[in-house]
């Protein structure tokens, strides 16, 4: 088996989105080091799992030409699935921290119990069949999810899109310039990675849906970066537009 020319734009694109998740996700976490604030430990683990529906992409663009073979199809669904109910759990835990403190209790019962449904039913149907009731490979990197899978992952992105507008909302309340700057990057990655995973996952890859997909995903890794930790460079252009 060997890379095509579609497989090739795949690759390269999914190896950016998954190189610039981590480092904005080790970037975030140092900050904890710093601070021994809780949040960004959570929030650095959740921008480096929001990569993780990519992550076989980036295996297979290297395995399929040293093997010649694809990935095994459980090995592939494992990989690019199973910390997905991980990383909703720990972004819970980050937006009970901010937003909702008094219910922290009640908000990660609710997160632990969205994990152990969600790996229940995903280690089941592959188990059961995972080429049936996951999603098919499409040679030699790509997926086509099946309508399963797919309702499965709509599902984070219902927890994920109006829990992260929420925090970016509030944050846009402060008369601080800077913190309602890192309000608008958050609703900015919410929605961005949002849409880029919707459009990667219901669309069928072509050039053009591929790099409006992962160039949405790279804004949206970079808007969680400027939510968080932003560079002096963001900070200047944006508070000085602000106060302009």
């Amino acid at each position: 088996m060997e890379l095509q020319p579609l497989d090739y734009l795949n690759g390269a694109l999914s190896i950016i989105v998954v190189a610039i998740s981590f480092y904005v996700g080790i970037k975030i976490i140092s900050k904890y080091k710093e601070t021994k604030n809780k949040l960004f430990l959570y929030v650095g683990f959740v921008a480096i799992c929001t990569s993780e529906p990519w992550w076989p992409h980036v295996i297979s663009f290297f395995y399929v030409p040293l093997t010649g073979n694809m990935l095994a199809p459980d090995m592939y669904f494992i990989i690019g699935n199973i910390f997905i109910p991980i990383s909703i759990l720990l972004w819970l835990m980050a937006f009970s921290e901010f937003k909702l403190e008094k219910r922290k209790r009640q908000i990660t019962i609710l997160g632990i119990i969205y994990f152990i449904i969600y790996e229940i039913i995903l280690l089941s149907l592959i188990m059961i069949d995972a080429e049936e009731f996951i999603g098919t490979q499409i040679p030699a990197i790509d997926v086509q999810y099946n309508p399963i899978m797919i309702g499965l992952l709509i599902t984070a992105l219902l927890i994920i899109l109006p829990t992260g507008v929420m925090f970016g909302k509030e944050s846009l309340k402060s008369s601080n310039p800077e913190v309602r700057m890192k309000g608008k990057f958050l609703i900015l990655a919410f929605f961005s990675f949002c849409i880029g995973a919707s459009v990667d996952v219901l669309i069928s890859s072509t050039p053009a849906t591929l790099t409006i997909a992962r160039v949405l995903l790279v804004i949206a890794a970079f808007g969680f970066l400027g939510g968080f930790i932003p560079p002096d460079w963001m900070k200047k252009l944006l508070i000085k537009e602000e106060l302009d």
